[in-house]
């Protein structure tokens, strides 16, 4: 091929290469959409009944779990709360597993719960002579023996003893007493009967110091005689 010819040939597929796309070919592994991870069936077991349970901060149900969750595999936040008891938090490594992944949680009882009621209601509540707060009461109060007080106006004051056990739950309703109406004292028979004898005995002392009383002689006397002619 002469070098005319062949120039001819190169210029004609510059041409050709600039008003075309240039498709290359794409390995096959480009082409596969991105492997997720594979998601393992959990279950948070726990003895307590009613614990919420949370994984990476999202509500998955309530204890006992009778159905098992789809949680991707890698590190997870497990948290079990109760009232009454201390959180349970746990960082947890989930393998992928086609079996039933399953997480013991335990928790601890610090406190005892109780939710107080008072007919009527608004009573001031305290323990211990600390303030608690108003009927109705819905708190945590300390394991132990504890005294509690509800005050209303009004009403007579209702003494409660308590023995309270950690992780345990009380409710209690109370009727509280009314205290009976308190009449004036100006109203009482013996109040007016005082006052009319207290005032007799006055009249009846002034008399008698009235009665005492003479005239007073006068100062200079003045003897009258009579005139004699001698």
């Amino acid at each position: 091929m002469s070098a005319p010819l062949r120039a001819a040939l190169a210029t004609a597929l510059v041409v050709t290469l600039v008003g075309a796309e240039l498709v290359l070919p794409v390995p096959p592994s480009a082409c596969a959409a991105p492997r997720r991870a594979r998601a393992t069936k959990v279950i948070v077991d726990c003895v307590l009944e009613g614990a919420d349970v949370y994984i990476d901060g999202e509500h998955i149900g309530k204890t006992p779990m009778k159905e098992s969750v789809r949680v991707e595999s890698g590190e997870r936040v497990v948290r079990v709360v109760k009232r009454g008891y201390a959180d349970f938090y746990e960082t947890v490594d989930i393998p992928r597993s086609r079996k039933t992944f399953r997480i013991e949680a335990d928790l601890i009882p610090v406190a005892g719960v109780l939710r107080l009621d008072s007919e009527p209601a608004g009573a001031r509540v305290t323990l211990e002579g600390v303030y608690l707060g108003d009927t109705p009461f819905d708190g945590d109060i300390a394991e132990g023996q504890q005294r509690l007080l509800l005050v209303l106006p009004g009403y007579r004051n209702h003494e409660l003893m308590l023995d309270v056990l950690a992780g345990a739950e009380y409710d209690v309703d109370v009727a509280l007493e009314l205290l009976p109406a308190v009449e004036p004292f100006y109203t009482k028979w013996w109040f007016w009967t005082g006052v009319v004898a207290v005032t007799a005995g006055t009249v009846l002392a002034i008399v008698l110091a009235t009665g005492d009383e003479t005239t007073p002689a006068p100062k200079n006397p003045t003897v009258r005689l009579p005139l004699t002619s001698w």
